[in-house]
């Protein structure tokens, strides 16, 4: 005798369980979990959630490299070192490039309170430059992506599949 059949024929003896019982074998004969989702999709979107979550740059990360880059742009480092500086620039929006116009010219800023604790600034056409090695950086991540991606597959049996190798 199984599992389901005790279990059912346990039920049977009080009408409010004979219920749960079939919908116990209903489910156990399912492919689906109780969510309506098969098992495998469920793991699908763990495992995406996890790389994704793991992708994610660090703010000390960002600060590096965003750093780098405003400095190659021309942006001047003004560092956080009396307490007053130190005090305003927790107070602004930390890894965000800002603008402010003043007296008709542009100024921009990226205020880094996790690196250098420092205050980039910059004209518009520091901020140009820097837009320009941020189209070049994120052109260089693309095609580094693309050939990892043709060399994943190129080693994968697929590949066996469509050159007959």
């Amino acid at each position: 005798m199984g599992k389901h059949e005790l279990y059912t024929r346990q039920a049977s003896n009080n009408s409010g369980l004979s219920r749960q019982g079939e919908a116990l074998q209903r489910l156990s004969r399912s492919r689906f979990t109780p969510a309506g989702l098969p098992p495998l999709m469920i793991l699908l979107f763990l495992i995406a959630g996890f790389v994704a979550n793991g992708c994610a740059e660090s703010s000390n990360r960002r600060a590096e490299r965003l750093g780098e880059m405003l400095a190659a742009a021309g942006f001047r480092a003004v560092p956080a070192d009396t307490p007053a500086r130190v005090q305003r620039l927790n107070q602004m929006t930390p890894l965000k490039v800002s603008y402010l116009s003043h007296h008709g010219n542009p100024s921009y800023w990226f205020a880094d309170p996790y690196v250098c604790h420092c205050l980039y600034v910059g004209s518009q056409r520091n901020y140009d430059e820097f837009q320009q090695h941020e189209q070049e950086r994120a052109e260089e991540s693309t095609q580094q992506y693309d050939q990892h991606a043709f060399d994943q597959f190129m080693a994968s049996p697929a590949n066996q599949v469509f050159y007959g190798q």
